[in-house]
C-alpha cells in the first residue's frame, strides 16, 4: 500500500472496530479489495480496540487471510488471551482454519481455560489440527454434513476447501474421502428380508 493509501486503509479498520454495525460494514466492503494487505492493519488495530464487539470484527475479518498471512496468525494467537468468550471463539476458529502447528502450544493452553465454551472451542480447533480438517471446528461430531466455507471471492483469501496449507497436495481431500469410505452416506444393500 502507499502511504495515502495505508493510512485510509487503518482510518477505515478503525471504523471496523469502534463504529457501529452498519459504518463497521460500509468500512469493511471498502477494504475487502484489499485483500490480505489489510490484515496487518486489523493487527495493529487490535490492542487499541476497547469495545469487545469491535475486536470480534477484527479477528473475524482475518480469517479468510489465516493461510496466507503471518499477521493473521498473529492476531488469532494474540485474541486466544482475549478476556471476552466471543473473541477466543474466533481465535481458535481462526488458528483451527490457518491450520499451523505452531499454534497448538496456545490452544492446548486453553484446555484448562475457567470458561467452559472457550475449552470446547481449542479443543474443537485442536482436532481440526489433528485432522488437518478446519471443517471440524464447526462439525464437532464429525458428521460430515457440517462444512464451513471462507473468503469465496476474497483477493488473496484461501478458499479452496481441499487446501493444504502444509503443501500436502490436496491431503484435506484424501482424508475427506477415507472418512466417506468408512462411514457413507447410504447405508450399504443387504440381500433379503
Amino acid at each position: 500500500m502507499e502511504p495515502m493509501e495505508s493510512h485510509e486503509a487503518e482510518r477505515l479498520v478503525q471504523v471496523v472496530a469502534d463504529g457501529a454495525p452498519d459504518e463497521s460494514e460500509t468500512a469493511w466492503a471498502a477494504l475487502k479489495p484489499l485483500g490480505a494487505a489489510v490484515v496487518p492493519c486489523l493487527l495493529a488495530a487490535y490492542p487499541r480496540t476497547s469495545r469487545w464487539q469491535g475486536r470480534v470484527r477484527l479477528v473475524y475479518y482475518a480469517i479468510p487471510f489465516a493461510r496466507t498471512s503471518d499477521a493473521a496468525v498473529q492476531l488469532g494467537l494474540a485474541a486466544l488471551r482475549d478476556r471476552a468468550t466471543l473473541v477466543r471463539y474466533r481465535a481458535c476458529g481462526l488458528l483451527a482454519y490457518a491450520q499451523r502447528p505452531e499454534a497448538r502450544p496456545a490452544l492446548e493452553a486453553l484446555l484448562t481455560h475457567a470458561d467452559p465454551r472457550t475449552r470446547a472451542d481449542a479443543a474443537a480447533a485442536l482436532d481440526a489440527l489433528q485432522t488437518r480438517n478446519h471443517h471440524y471446528f464447526v462439525d464437532r461430531t464429525h458428521s460430515g454434513r457440517v462444512t464451513w466455507r471462507i473468503g469465496s471471492g476474497l483477493p488473496g483469501a484461501s478458499d479452496d476447501p481441499t487446501a493444504d496449507p502444509a503443501g500436502g497436495g490436496g491431503r484435506g481431500l484424501w482424508h475427506a474421502l477415507k472418512r466417506l469410505l468408512k462411514h457413507p452416506a447410504v447405508p450399504p444393500r443387504t440381500s433379503g428380508p
